[in-house]
């Protein structure tokens, strides 16, 4: 690739913000980068119109000096972003994915917090419920089973076979696994369309919320979980912590500190993640 022309000291720092903003997570993500922006910026943030966001915007669209972006697991938006030459830092995927350095959500600190609310509800028994074509990130159901089992209880996880165009859950084969778990038990969902995926299998199971199993999810998207019933109780990451550290990180990378070694992985740990706590019955 040609040599990028540099950019004059009198011109802002452009930055394309190339991260979903249909959800909660993405928005407060957004919000965490303005906060660092209004104490060491200012800069200039490109966002995308339409979404999802799926590729970087071609040069005529925008020609800045850093991205900050949600590839997930699209390997051709991951190749468009290590081959821009520009700094990037990476909200999502596993480690070192696209080699590109990254800023993410504590997932340990998730499975604790969850683990918690539920025995402190006296639960003892556990399952996890993953979303469909997300392979095997992020983590969260393994380290809840671990943990799970570290503490002498059972943990069984419902993954669906690995589709990367699936956006639902087949509900009857849902519904299926969840009838064969042991009653009452507790479930952590990967984010929280998966739990309100889950309420919805529990009905055509036929089994009763929270009397038999209790439901948590992930994001604390809030109108997703009051508009479920019975509204859930979420798990909500610090995401504007994470936005926060990824503007951080990308400021580093302007002034080379990644040039000279290899890309990182960090995770959002400076604050813990809480819970929103939605079913009375379970309080």
């Amino acid at each position: 690739m040609a040599k990028r022309p540099r950019r004059s000291k009198s011109q802002l720092p452009r930055v394309a913000l190339l991260i979903e903003t249909t959800r909660s997570y993405g928005r407060e993500v957004l919000r965490g980068i303005g906060d660092y922006s209004r104490v060491y910026g200012p800069w200039l943030f490109h966002i995308p119109v339409e979404m999802p966001v799926v590729s970087v915007p071609p040069l005529d669209e925008w020609d800045g000096e850093g991205i900050i972006a949600q590839p997930r697991q699209n390997e051709t938006f991951l190749k468009q972003l290590a081959e821009r030459g520009v700094p990037v830092v990476n909200l999502s995927g596993p480690p070192g994915i696209g080699g590109l350095p990254a800023v993410r959500a504590n997932q340990e600190a998730v499975a604790d917090l969850a683990m918690a609310h539920f025995r402190d509800r006296g639960f003892v028994r556990f399952c996890y419920c993953a979303g469909p074509g997300v392979g095997d990130w992020p983590p969260t159901g393994d380290i809840f089973k671990a943990l799970a089992e570290t503490q002498g209880f059972s943990c069984e996880i419902y993954k669906p076979p690995f589709d990367p165009g699936a956006h639902t859950l087949r509900l009857a084969h849902l519904a299926d696994w969840l009838k064969q778990q042991t009653k009452p038990v507790a479930c952590l969902a990967a984010n929280d369309l998966r739990a309100r995926e889950v309420l919805d299998a529990c009905r055509v199971a036929g089994m009763h919320v929270p009397e038999e199993i209790a439901v948590l999810g992930v994001n604390d998207d809030e109108l997703i979980c009051e508009m479920a019933n019975p509204p859930l109780s979420s798990v909500v990451h610090n995401a504007r912590r994470v936005g926060y550290d990824n503007r951080a990180s990308l400021t580093k990378a302007f002034t080379r500190v990644y040039a000279t070694t290899p890309a990182g992985y960090r995770r959002s740990s400076t604050q813990q993640p809480l819970i929103t706590n939605a079913s009375p019955e379970l309080h």
